[in-house]
């Protein structure tokens, strides 16, 4: 076992509710927010991207890393098909640092990068400071 590992919070815990049947969007959220507290979750999902890297969507299982199975299939294909993602109709994918790119991980629950959190903190702050001036 990695050391990592060792540090998960789920270490402790019934592996089944990592694995809810498919479908349960229910059992999903909840593993999915047992992982938003873990330490050692970006370890996690490196380790199920690693694993599963070349495989199908039907051959993906369980919530790791905080995203379920579709999740980090759609996180695979995103990064296999740069320049265009799986979701452009074949168009260059919108680069990340832009608000665009942060509308994207966003709408297909895609993990936010910090570059497209500052984009998005900066749109906001900008639109703030219009609405300002305009009253």
């Amino acid at each position: 076992m990695s050391m990592w590992r060792d540090r998960a919070i789920c270490t402790d815990m019934d592996p089944e509710i990592f694995f809810p049947r498919t479908g349960d969007l229910a059992g999903i959220e909840y593993a999915r927010q047992i992982c938003s507290f873990c330490p050692v979750i970006q370890e996690c999902l490196e380790m199920a991207l690693e694993a599963e890297y070349g495989t199908g969507k039907d051959s993906r299982t369980g919530v790791f890393g905080g995203l379920s199975s579709s999740q980090r299939y759609n996180l695979y294909r995103a990064s296999t098909l740069a320049p265009t993602g799986p979701h452009t109709g074949g168009k260059p994918m919108v680069p990340c640092g832009t608000y665009g790119a942060y509308q994207r991980h966003r709408r297909y629950k895609e993990p936010v990068c910090d570059d497209c959190r500052e984009a998005a903190r900066l749109k906001s702050q900008r639109r703030r400071a219009r609405e300002r001036t305009a009253a």
